[in-house]
């Protein structure tokens, strides 16, 4: 079974260096080829993977791409192609029993401090060619959808950030809601996020638990992770399920695995949940404790084969991150970092095998065909010819002063790289908009290089450590296009 990326990927992907121009963007349906949306190359965060073997589906922050030859070569698809929004994908890449695929879409934010704005569930039944779009109007409770189920069918669960689980029996022609929290949509339970479907239950990760269904969702029970003693101190994890993997073991017994989540967002946490006859016991896997788990941080799910767990996390506290693997089912674990891998910052994993491993980070698509001993890393930047699409990221991202010493810019020079150099300008401003510091300050950069790097200390200009928080990195090309990333600084 599959899994979904985490609600709050959201702010974390915001701070991991989105790009947002400082033209106007087309609306929604209006694109000319020409704009940010549809870049003839995808973008290098990927925040959502599914594969079947030869085919890969994967969600940008930009835009979405599928490869049917391993890997080998890629379509990016975007407005033009028919999708509803192609800005970010941080919700869901899934493949159907039946090769349809369902993409969680959102429209695009014209500065980083827009809110970011749901754009419904996308499908395709003839790999990309066309493209059909729910909404609101069709009946969904809400445009952010975060998961989605099939059956092949004709039966469709998608997971809404209001409103519940919309479900469809007639493929796609109506749609009603299934509510774990009841009829009042202000109930936690009713914000779902992660949607699973086993032969004997229909499994809802909620704002308020696990929600679980033995009828196909006319009636629910909804249970909520114990709490975890840390330190001293219970922390409960309940208020948001943002991840689930199922395997059916016997008759009585289905094995989840399930990402929670604080309400204050300051603790996540892997669980394996043994549902026996619909009651579940919970056993959790804090870093803290647990050997081999290096970080609380989840942001993806892979139950695969042979008792092989495949999750993706990310630094906490500037410390940890990377792919997290187990082979037995929780007995032992390891994470890898290294081996070609060159982010610790995992949002999504995929495998069938155990053999072929896809990985997305904020820096490219990573995979490895020897089963994690050693990663090759696809990069969809674009090149000389994409004059303009200009390129910038930071990292690490989360930024850690004490840990890490120094945040890189990593950046390319608008124009001809083999004719163009460009006026370059770098500053960092805080979340209220305070200049804190300027990195270059007009200085030349030579169109003959692809790519650029600068640093930052994490120091303001008097030379002061900032304060850990949210920052906006802003480069400026030749004084006109400015690019504005998110940059989150931590102890």
């Amino acid at each position: 079974m599959r899994r979904i990326i985490f609600i709050l990927l959201v702010v974390a992907l915001g701070a991991q260096g989105e790009l947002v121009s400082g033209r106007p963007l087309p609306l929604p349906g209006e694109g000319d080829g020409e704009g940010f949306l549809t870049a003839e190359s995808l973008d290098n965060t990927i925040t959502a993977i599914d594969d079947t073997g030869e085919l890969v589906w994967i969600g940008t922050l930009k835009n979405f791409g599928k490869s049917d030859d391993g890997g080998a070569n890629w379509t990016a698809y975007g407005y033009d192609d028919g999708l509803p929004g192609s800005a970010a994908n941080v919700g869901t890449a899934r493949i159907a029993e039946n090769g349809e695929v369902f993409l969680g879409c959102f429209f695009p934010r014209y500065n980083a401090l827009d809110p970011l704005v749901g754009a419904g569930l996308a499908r395709t039944k003839d790999g990309g060619s066309h493209w059909e779009q729910f909404t609101t109007d069709d009946g969904l409770g809400h445009n952010m959808v975060w998961d989605t189920e099939s059956d092949g069918n004709g039966k469709i669960w998608a997971t809404c950030q209001l409103g519940g689980v919309a479900y469809s029996a007639n493929d796609g022609d109506s749609w009603s809601q299934l509510k774990p929290g009841g009829s009042d949509d202000s109930d936690f339970g009713n914000q779902t996020f992660a949607v699973e479907r086993t032969e004997d239950y229909l499994i809802v990760g909620t704002a308020a638990g696990l929600a679980i269904s033995e009828d196909n969702g006319e009636s629910w029970t909804n249970h909520e992770p114990p709490p975890v003693s840390l330190g001293g101190y219970n922390y409960y994890s309940s208020r948001i399920i943002g991840f689930i993997a199922s395997e059916k073991i016997s008759d009585s017994l289905t094995r989840l695995w399930v990402g929670t989540v604080t309400e204050t967002g300051r603790w996540f946490g892997l669980w394996r949940v043994n549902l026996t006859n619909g009651n579940p016991s919970w056993r959790a896997y804090p870093a803290s404790e647990t050997d081999g788990v290096e970080s609380d941080y989840i942001y993806w799910i892979q139950m695969a084969t042979d008792n092989n767990v495949w999750v993706a996390t990310v630094p906490s506290g500037g410390v940890g991150g990377g792919l997290l693997h187990t082979s037995n089912n929780g007995s032992t674990w390891e994470t890898i970092t290294g081996r070609g891998l060159y982010s610790s910052s995992i949002y999504s994993v995929s495998t069938t095998d155990n053999q072929t491993i896809w990985v997305g980070t904020p820096l490219g698509l990573q995979v490895s065909r020897d089963g994690a001993a050693n990663f090759d890393i696809i990069d969809f930047q674009p090149r000389s010819g994409f004059v303009d699409e200009p390129v910038a990221y930071a990292f690490p991202n989360p930024f850690s002063p004490l840990s890490h010493g120094s945040c890189t810019f990593r950046f390319s020079v608008s124009g001809d790289p083999l004719q163009h150099d460009a006026v370059v300008d770098l500053d960092i401003y805080d979340i209220e908009g305070r200049h804190v510091r300027n990195i270059l300050d007009g200085e030349l950069r030579q169109g003959s290089y692809e790519y650029q790097l600068d640093t930052w200390d994490g120091n303001d200009g008097s030379g002061r450590r900032v304060a850990n928080g949210l920052y906006y990195y802003i480069i400026k090309s030749d004084g006109e296009r400015a690019f504005v990333g998110k940059l989150a600084v931590i102890e």
